[in-house]
């Protein structure tokens, strides 16, 4: 099985690249559900100012390690291994495509619990992403180039008597 990942990033007409490089203090907003508030730079301090009223942007303040990830599954395919004189390979047979949407972030509602919150405090809500479609796509394995083909059936009765038999 082969799993690809994607940045969990949202694009908008003005912002493009969702590349992993790409993301800091300035573009985190578009990983919405990322929280990159704890994340710390190497170079950053961990001790404030002793005179300090509020914290530097050059100093971590996260006390404890957190695991994270700025990428979401995108594609699942299966694959068989084959056999076929001086062929030894795996073969794709299906492939699984997963589309994910986020929930509105800075909206009323706590989308975990379903809570509605005072909308002065919208803005601290974060979005979540849902798992919002599975498309599935069957290899085509005989001997075509392996193309990709639709698995439909155009009668209802014709498909009801394949199943049975």
């Amino acid at each position: 099985m082969d799993f690809s990942s994607k940045q969990r990033c949202q694009t908008t007409s003005s912002f493009t690249d969702c590349s992993a490089g790409n993301l800091d203090d300035n573009t985190a907003p578009h990983w919405p559900d990322v929280p990159w508030e704890l994340h710390c730079d190497s170079t950053d301090k961990t001790k404030l100012p002793d005179d300090a009223t509020k914290v530097p942007t050059d100093v971590c303040i996260v006390s404890s390690p957190t695991f994270w990830s700025t990428t979401r599954l995108d594609t699942i395919t299966t694959k068989v291994h084959v056999r076929d004189g001086d062929t030894d390979k795996l073969v794709p047979v299906d492939s699984y495509a997963l589309g994910q949407v986020y929930s509105d972030a800075g909206g009323t509602v706590d989308p975990v619990t379903g809570t509605t919150v005072d909308p002065k405090d919208a803005s601290s809500l974060q979005a979540v992403m849902w798992l919002q479609s599975i498309r599935h796509t069957g290899k085509g394995t005989f001997g075509n180039g392996n193309s990709d083909r639709a698995l439909k059936c155009s009668r209802a009765w014709l498909c009801r008597r394949k199943r049975r038999s």
